[in-house]
């Protein structure tokens, strides 16, 4: 999911790699539970926006054809549809993409500081 290899292309100074998959991941993190709030409070608007981010963050992140961009698809149809249920379901299984997106930072962030 993370393509950490056009990342080190864009980025080629380690240091400022570790410090932008850092960045990601802390954001990611932020934004995912901004995102479960307004979830969790029925606001459609406030999550799109939240949403808005998350996926920006990941498109920069992550290989193109990647799961979690089919995520994010069905969410946004979800949530243009106005079914906080459908957008609820659909937003748990883009949760579990996120998760392990985050597990990738993880990794990686380990691996760079080796």
């Amino acid at each position: 999911m993370l393509d950490l290899p056009a990342l080190r292309r864009l980025c080629t100074h380690a240091p400022k790699l570790r410090r932008l998959l850092g960045l990601a991941l802390e954001n990611l993190r932020i934004d995912g539970w901004r995102a479960s709030q307004a979830l969790a409070d029925g606001d459609l608007s406030r999550f799109g926006k939240c949403m808005h981010r998350l996926e920006g963050a990941v498109c920069v992140l992550c290989a193109k054809r990647s799961p979690i961009l089919e995520c994010f698809q069905r969410v946004q149809l979800a949530q243009a549809s106005g079914d906080l249920s459908q957008t609820r379901h659909e937003a748990q299984a883009l949760d579990r993409q996120l998760q392990k997106l985050q597990q990738e930072l993880q990794r990686a962030l380990d691996d760079l500081a080796a």
